[in-house]
């Protein structure tokens, strides 16, 4: 058996520090220093007072480890496989997301552009300026916080993006198991289903084309 208490709060405290902080690392990276201070200063409040409203509703489904275990070895594997960190195969989405990821690891903050030394190409459609990047970029500050800090190589701050990942996934499915008071393995099957799984219609689309026009013929001769 869990120490119930103590999983409870430390689940909290991740959840609660998943979501506050890459704001506070945003306002400490992009704003001016007496602006940052100040929201940092009413983000930690409501942190306070978030924790403290959760905390004092002591609703726990921390039943076994058995269960939280294999939820672990699950997100992994579901992660590993959704192609974050560069693991394994990635679908088109990545090309733009990748890039952001690097430019925020390696760039000064906040990120900007000169355009001006950009090819003609891209001068012709974006113009020549000095232009900051704006993008919902907050999920991968942490991550990139560490990589710029620590200088940390390009392999390595993948992994970490994907333990970044696995760790909010878990949190996800626990805070879920939490409002219903019950380790529900419904949760985690929901979650899985409803991702899309693209690497199978890709698989279909490159393997089976004629699958495409088959099915189609084969319903309208049976209606």
């Amino acid at each position: 058996m869990f120490h119930r208490f103590k999983f409870d709060t430390l689940m909290i405290i991740g959840a609660e520090a998943y979501i506050i902080l890459p704001i506070m690392i945003f306002a400490c990276g992009w704003l001016k220093p007496l602006v940052a201070l100040l929201c940092c200063g009413v983000l930690g409040n409501f942190w306070w007072r978030l924790h403290r409203s959760f905390i004092s509703k002591r609703i726990l489904c921390a039943e076994t480890k058995t269960f939280w275990i294999s939820i672990i070895i699950i997100s992994a594997i579901w992660v590993y496989f959704s192609g974050i960190g560069s693991l394994v195969y990635q679908n088109s989405d990545y090309w733009v997301r990748n890039p952001i990821f690097e430019d925020l690891s390696t760039y000064s903050w906040p990120v900007a552009y000169d355009l001006s030394l950009e090819p003609d190409l891209v001068k012709n459609i974006c113009g020549d300026d000095r232009v900051a990047f704006s993008y919902y970029l907050c999920w991968w500050l942490p991550v990139a916080a560490i990589s710029k800090m620590g200088g940390v190589e390009y392999n390595v701050r993948n992994i970490l993006l994907y333990l970044w990942a696995v760790l909010g996934i878990i949190e996800i499915i626990y805070l879920l198991c939490r409002k219903l008071n019950k380790c529900s393995w419904i949760i985690p099957v929901i979650m899985i289903l409803f991702s899309g799984l693209d690497i199978i219609p890709y698989w279909i689309c490159n393997n089976k084309p004629e699958l495409f026009t088959t099915l189609p013929r084969m319903w309208l001769k049976a209606t």
